[in-house]
């Protein structure tokens, strides 16, 4: 069974990956738009890829590019500025196309990339339970990782703990969103093959778990509902049995009462039936309301292309301005990203996006007699999916698209035989 690449196996290329995915919080500059640095070492690899190894750009990923532009360009004509289309959308066009040319580099190796992976979800799960028991302590070093530059709003001081973990991430939900794949297969080590699974494995899968809880995040309830769904539709030859599904079952109920998932439901719920005032409901359970009504009306007014790839900002403050909102004046982050991919992608692109999420879905679905280790791979980077979706409304947080293309790639491996099936 895969598991997390060992430590004396880490190359250079191997940690630009890691600081790739799991680095977002140094900004180099916000105007004209903002620029990681993780960009500049996905592009020194995707340079060394491209130039060096002679990996040409996939013309299936350009093919991508083309269709989001135009589609995205003419839903910003209704506008007076496409500024924001411009932005967003040369990001979005380096940041595939290097993420391809990342995974070509690896001779599109996904086992060695997603084990490369599996070792930093380790590595950053470890150094959040550190944090968390600093914090009971009161050891500041060790839990305050701004002093280091890093998790750069701070720290978030809920849970039952005091303290929500978030690693070195800018908050828990990110952490719960990056790491989801690592979640998804540290259960089904543990719990589908675990005698297949070696006793570091078994550490690393239990690490990754316990920080994992450890966030009190409410993505946890949709991440292990996804997970326990991926895995007993792929794995049920493999004795998922019940038994097992219940014990994520009680994760569930756990994370549920202890991150007050149904407080911020029953907020959403009672905003939609106006039984209740928005200074009454969780800050989170606002905004998704908010940015899904503007979503609503952006589809009333462009239901195929949406109103523009990058203009979410301005479809959401023109319908402030039309209903007469005041109460989201400290929504500011979030304007531009709907904070939820889903929300974006469809007042962005209208039901041409929601026909590429369904496209992207359908192209990577796998067989149940795939090999283990794709259907795993598969699964867990569907989770990661799953999450940005829900939750965070950035296109390339994290290096997103990179979990895409290897979902795609699993699909394209297992149908040409190159994923050994069984």
């Amino acid at each position: 069974m895969i598991e997390p690449a060992h430590f004396r196996s880490i190359r250079l290329q191997d940690m630009g990956l890691l600081y790739m995915i799991f680095n977002s919080a140094h900004i180099l500059t916000r105007e004209p738009a903002e620029v990681y640095s993780s960009y500049l070492v996905a592009g020194t690899l995707a340079l060394n890829s491209l130039l060096l190894e002679r990996n040409p750009v996939r013309s299936n990923h350009v093919i991508f590019l083309l269709i989001v532009g135009g589609v995205g360009l003419l839903g910003s004509l209704a506008w007076p500025s496409q500024l924001g289309f411009i932005k967003v959308y040369l990001v979005l066009v380096c940041v595939i196309i290097s993420s391809g040319l990342v995974i070509d580099l690896y001779n599109a190796n996904v086992k060695r990339i997603f084990e490369v992976y599996l070792f930093g979800c380790f590595l950053f799960s470890a150094i959040g339970i550190v944090q968390v028991a600093a914090f009971r302590v009161g050891i500041a070093p060790l839990y305050n990782f701004r002093l280091y530059g890093l998790n750069k709003w701070g720290l978030s001081p809920e849970g039952p703990l005091g303290i929500r973990l978030n690693s070195i991430f800018s908050e828990p939900s990110g952490f719960a969103v990056i790491v989801a794949a690592g979640a998804c297969w540290a259960v089904a080590s543990l719990l589908i093959g675990p005698r297949s699974t070696s006793k570091q494995g078994r550490v690393a899968a239990f690490t990754i778990l316990t920080a994992y809880c450890l966030t009190f995040s409410a993505l946890l309830v949709p991440a292990f509902a996804c997970i326990a769904l991926l895995l007993q539709r792929q794995f049920q030859r493999q004795s998922m049995a019940t038994l097992k599904i219940v014990a994520i079952i009680a994760l569930l109920g756990y994370v549920a009462t202890s991150s007050g998932v149904e407080a911020r439901i029953r907020g959403i719920r009672e905003l939609a039936g106006g039984s209740t005032s928005y200074s009454q409901v969780h800050g989170s359970s606002e905004v998704l309301y908010d940015h899904m009504l503007a979503t609503v009306e952006s589809l009333k007014n462009n239901p195929v292309i949406g109103g523009g790839l990058g203009m979410h900002e301005q479809i959401y403050d023109e319908y402030r301005s039309n209903s007469g909102l005041v109460r989201l004046n400290k929504d500011e982050f979030n304007r531009k990203d709907a904070n939820s991919m889903f929300l974006r992608t469809v007042s962005e692109l209208g039901l041409v996006g929601l026909m590429l999420v369904v496209f992207v879905y359908k192209k990577g679905t796998i067989s149940s007699d795939a090999s283990f280790d794709a259907r795993l791979i598969s699964n867990a980077c569907l989770c990661v999916i799953a999450l940005q979706l829900l939750r965070q409304g950035n296109y390339v947080y994290n290096f997103f698209p990179m979990f895409v293309l290897i979902y795609l790639e699993v699909a394209s491996q297992c149908r040409f035989g190159r994923l050994a099936h069984g």
